[in-house]
C-alpha cells in the first residue's frame, strides 16, 4: 500500500503519530503479489513522486506520479525493459535540480543494478560500468544512489565494497572510481545521501557509523540575496540609491554579475489571457462604452474566399460584409477583438482572416495571437498591414500550421496598434455562434489595459480560423518567443522567454536560441546582454520528442544610449561564507511624473535571481532620502518594526569612511555584520533578511542593530515577532 500524510508538521506531541492525518492510496497501491520497496519525491520541479514495487518473481515495476502531494489516481508505469525477473529496486535517486534524471539501483549478484535517466523514466541506460564485473568475478551489489548537481555534476553509488562516484555517465563505458579509499576503504556502504547547498556527502556504513565528506573539495557556490524586491522613490530628473547584499554560504567562490532594466521607456502594451478574466456581457467597460458604425457595402471589393480543401470557421453571419465596426470610438486607444472556437473534430489552423477598416489612418500595425483553451499565447506576431479607409478582408498565413484536437478550443485575437483607429473590428449583429466574441481596449497615454469582457447581444467578430481537419502523424512544436525589453540598451540584459511553446501531441524536449551575435542557449528560459548597438535576428528552434522542429525568428534593436541605472560593482566574486555590498542607482532624468516598473538580474555560478523592481516618479517623493542631500549621521528606525522575515533600515553618513552596520542580541553576541566596507557620504538603505541568515534560524525576541563610523555610533532595537 502508499500512504501519504500532509500534516506530520502538526501533530501534537504525546499522540500516536501512525494514526493522524494518513491516507491510503488505494489507487496508487502496487498490483497483486507485489510490494513497494523504494519511494522518492522531487524537489524541482516538486511533487513529483517516483516509487517501485517487487514480487521476486518477475521484472520489478516502477512508476511515477506528477502532482503527488493531492492526486489520487494518474501513476504511470515506467519500466526498465533489460531489468531482470526478481530483481529487487533498492532506491531511486532524482536530481534536485531536474526531476527528470534519475538512477535507479537493483540490488542481486550477477544482475545489470544500475540504470539512468534523464527523461523521467522514458528511456534507460546501463551505467553500471567498472561495477559489473564477470561472471567469475561478479561485481559489488548495489545499495543506494545520490545526484550532487553544480557545475561538476557527481553521481555516487553505494555498494558492498565502498562508496563509488562519476562526473562522466557513458553507459556501459561509464567509470566508477572509489571515495575515501585511506578513509573508508571497502567498507559495505547501505546508504548515500549528498547536499546542493554545501556540496555535503554522508555515506552510511554497515557497522563503521556514516562518514562525511565534501563534493569538489568544499562543495559548490551559493548565490544568496537579502532583498525578493525593490522600491525606489524618486524626485523627477533626480537620482536615488539602494543597497543589496550579495553572500555566500556555500564552500566554493562565487562569481556574480549584475545587470538591470527598465520598462518605463517601453510600457507593457501585452496581452492577457482571456479565460483567466472576469469576464461579463456588455458594451460598457470601466466608463467607455464600445461605440458602432455603420459598414459601407463596396460591391468591387476583393473577397477572401477558403482554397480548394479548406476549411473556414465563422462565428459571424457567414456572408462577405460586415453589419458595422466597433471600437470605442476615441483617439489613443488600442482596441482588441477575439473570437473562441469550440471544436467538434480536429483541426489544423493555417491562416487568419478577419475584416477591418483604418479609416484616415496613414499606416496599420495589428498584433495577431492565438491562444490555447487555457489561455495561453502559442504563437503571436505584429504586422504593418495594407490601408483601407472603408474596411476590408485581411489574411495572415502562419510560418507553420497550429493543431488542436476535437473537443478543444482556441481563440484568435487581433489588435490594432494605431491608436488614431477609432473603429477598427468589423461585427455583424446576427453571429451564428454567440457569446464567444470578446472585446478589450488599452489607453495608450497611461498603460491601462481594460481586461476582457463577452461582446453584448448577438454580436460576432468577422474573424474567421482557416484551416484543415487535422490529420494522424505527429504534428510539429509551436515556438514562441517572448523578448523584453526590445529594444535595449548596450550591456542590458535581455530575457528570452521559450516556456509559451507548446506541442499539440507531444512533448518538447529542447530549446535552441540563437540571439543574432554569435551566442546561443539551450535553456527554455535565457538571459543575453548584446556588446554592440545594432539590430539583431534572433530565433527560436524547438524540438520535439518524436525529432519535429518548429521555429520563430524575430528581431531586436540594441540602443547605444546609457542605461538609467548605475550599478557598483556590477560583476565580482563573494569567498565562501563572505558577502558583497552593491550600490543599485536609478537615474530618473526627463521621466514624466508616474509609476514605473523594472528588474535587476543577478547570475553567478551558485543560481540566479531575478528581483522585481518598482519606481515613483514623484514631486511628492522624500527628498531627504536622495544621495547627496544628507547633511548629519543619523540611524533611523527600522520599518516595519516589528518584523518577520525582513525589514529596511535607513541610515545616513555625512563624510566618506569606512562604515559598519552589524546585528546583536541581548547578550551582545553579533548575530550578522551587514555592512563592513568604506562609503561615500550619503543616504543609505540595507534590509535584513532573518531568513537568509546562514545558520539556524532566529527566535522571535529583541536584537539590536548598530551602526559605526570613525565619527559616529549609535544602536536601536526591533522585534523579531514570528
Amino acid at each position: 500500500a502508499l500512504w501519504r500524510n500532509d500534516q506530520l508538521s502538526s501533530i501534537p506531541d504525546g499522540v500516536n503519530g501512525t494514526s493522524v492525518g494518513w491516507t491510503n492510496l488505494t489507487n496508487l497501491a502496487a498490483p497483486q503479489g507485489y510490494f513497494i520497496t523504494a519511494v522518492t519525491v522531487s524537489r524541482n520541479p516538486a511533487h513529483v513522486l517516483y516509487y517501485s514495487a517487487t514480487n521476486f518473481q518477475t521484472a520489478p515495476k516502477i512508476y511515477k506520479l506528477t502532482n503527488s502531494a493531492t492526486a489520487t489516481s494518474g501513476v504511470t508505469e515506467i519500466p526498465i525493459p533489460a531489468a531482470p525477473n526478481g530483481a529487487y529496486v533498492h532506491g531511486i535517486a532524482i536530481n534536485p535540480d531536474d526531476a527528470n534524471e534519475i538512477l535507479v539501483v537493483m540490488s542481486n549478484y550477477n544482475i545489470v543494478g544500475l540504470y539512468h535517466s534523464t527523461n523521467g523514466g522514458q528511456l534507460y541506460t546501463a551505467i553500471e560500468g567498472n561495477l559489473e564485473g564477470t561472471q567469475q568475478n561478479p561485481g559489488p551489489s548495489l545499495r543506494s544512489a545520490s545526484i550532487l548537481p553544480g557545475s561538476n555534476k557527481t553521481y555516487f553509488v553505494a555498494t558492498s565494497t565502498g562508496l563509488y562516484s562519476t562526473t562522466q555517465i557513458n553507459g556501459n563505458n561509464t567509470t566508477w572510481v572509489l571515495e575515501g579509499a585511506n578513509q573508508m576503504g571497502n567498507v559495505i556502504v547501505d546508504h548515500v545521501v549528498s547536499r546542493k547547498t554545501d556540496g555535503r556527502v554522508v555515506a552510511g556504513t554497515h557497522g563503521r557509523g556514516a562518514f562525511v565528506g565534501s563534493a569538489g573539495g568544499g562543495g559548490a557556490a551559493i548565490l544568496n540575496v537579502n532583498v525578493s524586491s525593490l522600491h525606489y522613490e524618486v524626485l523627477p530628473n533626480g537620482t536615488r540609491t539602494k543597497e543589496i547584499i550579495i553572500s555566500n554560504p556555500g564552500g566554493a567562490n562565487l562569481d556574480f554579475n549584475i545587470a538591470a532594466t527598465f520598462n518605463g521607456d517601453n510600457p507593457n502594451k501585452g496581452i492577457t489571457q482571456i479565460v483567466a478574466s472576469n469576464l461579463s456581457v456588455t458594451d460598457n467597460l470601466n466608463g467607455i462604452t464600445l461605440k458602432k458604425v455603420p459598414a459601407l457595402k463596396n460591391s468591387t471589393e476583393v473577397i477572401l474566399e477558403p482554397d480548394a480543401g479548406e476549411q473556414e470557421l465563422i462565428l459571424d453571419d457567414g456572408d462577405a460584409f460586415p453589419d458595422g465596426f466597433f471600437g470605442v470610438g476615441l483617439n489613443g486607444y488600442n482596441f482588441f477583438w477575439a473570437n473562441r472556437f469550440q471544436l467538434t473534430q480536429d483541426f489544423d489552423l493555417e491562416k487568419i482572416r478577419w475584416y477591418m477598416k483604418t479609416e484616415s489612418a496613414g499606416n496599420n500595425q495589428v498584433e495577431i495571437e492565438v491562444q490555447n483553451a487555457s489561455g495561453n499565447a502559442i504563437f503571436n506576431t505584429t504586422q504593418s498591414m495594407s490601408l483601407s479607409s472603408s474596411g476590408k478582408w485581411y489574411e495572415y498565413e502562419l510560418p507553420q500550421s497550429i493543431s488542436f484536437q476535437n473537443g478543444n478550443s482556441f481563440y484568435l485575437i487581433i489588435i490594432s496598434r494605431t491608436s488614431s483607429i477609432t473603429f477598427p473590428a468589423a461585427y455583424d449583429d446576427d453571429g451564428q455562434v454567440t457569446g464567444n466574441s470578446y472585446w478589450a481596449y488599452y489607453e495608450v497615454s497611461s498603460g491601462y489595459f481594460s481586461g476582457w469582457v463577452v461582446a453584448a447581444g448577438n454580436t460576432a467578430w468577422l474573424v474567421r480560423a482557416v484551416g484543415n481537419s487535422g490529420g494522424g502523424e505527429n504534428q510539429p512544436p509551436v515556438a514562441v518567443a517572448q523578448v523584453s525589453p526590445n529594444p535595449a540598451n548596450v550591456n542590458e540584459t535581455v530575457n528570452f522567454n521559450g516556456q509559451s511553446s507548446s506541442d499539440p501531441d507531444g512533448t518538447i524536449v529542447q530549446y535552441t536560441w540563437v540571439f543574432g551575435d554569435g551566442n546561443t542557449s539551450n535553456q527554455m528560459n535565457a538571459t543575453h546582454a548584446y556588446s554592440q548597438a545594432g539590430t539583431y535576428n534572433y530565433s527560436l528552434t524547438v524540438t520535439d520528442n518524436l525529432g519535429a522542429t518548429g521555429q520563430t525568428n524575430g528581431q531586436i534593436t540594441i540602443n547605444g544610449g546609457p542605461s538609467r541605472w548605475t550599478i557598483i560593482p556590477s560583476s565580482g566574486n563573494v569567498s565562501s561564507g563572505g558577502q558583497q555590498s552593491v550600490l543599485i542607482t536609478f537615474d530618473a532624468q526627463n521621466l514624466p511624473e508616474g509609476n514605473y516598473t523594472g528588474q535587476i538580474n543577478v547570475t553567478s555560478n551558485g543560481g540566479n535571481m531575478n528581483i522585481p523592481v518598482t519606481i515613483w516618479v514623484s514631486n511628492s517623493a522624500d527628498a531627504e532620502d536622495d544621495l547627496g542631500k544628507v547633511i548629519s549621521y543619523s540611524l533611523e528606525q527600522n520599518f516595519p518594526n516589528p518584523f518577520n522575515p525582513s525589514t529596511t533600515i535607513r541610515w545616513s553618513i555625512a563624510d566618506a569612511g569606512n562604515v559598519q552596520l552589524k546585528i546583536f542580541n541581548l547578550n551582545g553576541e553579533e548575530i550578522t555584520t551587514l555592512v563592513n566596507e568604506y562609503r561615500n557620504a550619503g543616504s543609505y538603505e540595507t534590509i535584513f533578511d532573518a531568513a537568509l541568515l546562514n545558520r539556524k534560524a532566529l527566535a522571535s525576541g529583541i536584537y539590536f542593530y548598530t551602526l559605526r563610523t570613525d565619527n559616529f555610533s549609535e544602536s536601536k532595537k526591533f522585534v523579531l515577532l514570528k
